[in-house]
Order: C-alpha cells, then structure tokens, then sequence
C-alpha cells in the first residue's frame, strides 16, 4: 500500500510486516518500507510529526514508538512539516537540529502561530548544555540526544503530549469563561 502524501511529506502508520531491527537499519528508504494509510489524524492513535532528513531516525523512532498509541507522519524538511501543521492538529512534532532548509528555530517559529501549536522536540547527535538552554529559551519541549534510547524517547514524547492536551483544556476553559462572560 502506499502513504498518503502532503507534497513529498508522507503520513505512515507501520503494519505488522514493517522492519523492527533492534540494531542496525536496514538501507531502505521509508517510502519503499510497507505502510497502510492512516484515518483520522485527530484520532486515537496520536498524531506526531518527525522531521528529519536522515531515513534513520524516522526508522528509529518508528520501532520505539509504540504503534497503537502514535501515528507518525514524516518530513524530510521545514516546509513539508509546516504544510503538515497546517493540514492537521498535531501535540508533538520531534524535529532534527538542522534542516535542508533551515533549522529547528524556524520550524517553532512558524509553529506559534498556529491556533495550537504543537510541543517541540529537538533532535541532534551533539546535543551539548547550550543546545538544550537554547532550546528551552526558545520554546521548545525538550532535547533528545542520538542515538535514541526507547525509555528516554517515550517519556518525551509522553510529556510533551500531556503538556499540549493540558494547554488545550486551558484554551478551551477560558474560550468558556470569556463567553459566559
């Protein structure tokens, strides 16, 4: 089956036959791995978007991710994952340091001005102290540190959706406040 795309920006779910190497990748691309399409993107499983254009991180992430909890969708620059943003609501988006065109900042830059924006994780090999202050002051989530580490990851990424829902109820209950107002 193939993916649904947004430009090359693909939305993929794994099925049962997908690739699970714990070590090592296999030197495939993610569109040649099988998928079914995904459904509903505001639906159970949660949505994330993984930007990065090394194939080995969506693979990565692919296998820690639990399937029936996310569905990934992957972008392989800045402009394919805004114009996911804007096609879908999404909590999470774990995006690479560097980018073809441009950087993480710009990606949350853009993000903010969504009705809801999603919580940021910034991914990258070198992830020193000044990357992670920086990250912070800028508004993103978290860092996460490559290789990645399953237990690490999920945690995250756990966190980072319980911050978004709760900021959505926060939006909604004052959205409430100020008509019964």
């Amino acid at each position: 089956m193939q993916a649904q795309t947004c430009g090359s920006a693909a939305t993929l779910a794994p099925t049962a036959d997908t690739p699970r190497e714990k070590k090592g990748f296999p030197q495939v691309s993610p569109e040649s791995m099988r998928f079914r399409p995904t459904t509903a993107l505001d639906e159970h499983p949660t949505p994330l978007i993984v930007v990065s254009p090394f194939d080995e991180d969506f693979i990565s992430l692919l296998d820690i991710l639990t399937p029936s909890e996310w569905t990934i969708h992957w972008s392989s620059t800045h402009c394919e994952a805004i114009r996911l943003l804007h096609d879908r609501r999404v909590p999470v988006v774990l995006c690479e340091r560097e980018l073809p065109d441009g950087e993480w900042r710009r990606l949350a830059d853009n993000a903010q001005c969504l009705p809801q924006p999603p919580r940021i994780i910034v991914t990258a090999r070198h992830a020193d102290e000044r990357l992670w202050i920086e990250a912070l002051n800028v508004g993103a989530h978290d860092v996460l540190r490559k290789p990645f580490d399953r237990g690490e990851v999920n945690r995250v990424v756990r966190h980072a959706r319980q911050f978004w829902n709760a900021a959505r109820k926060e939006t909604k209950h004052n959205a409430k406040r100020v008509r019964h107002a």
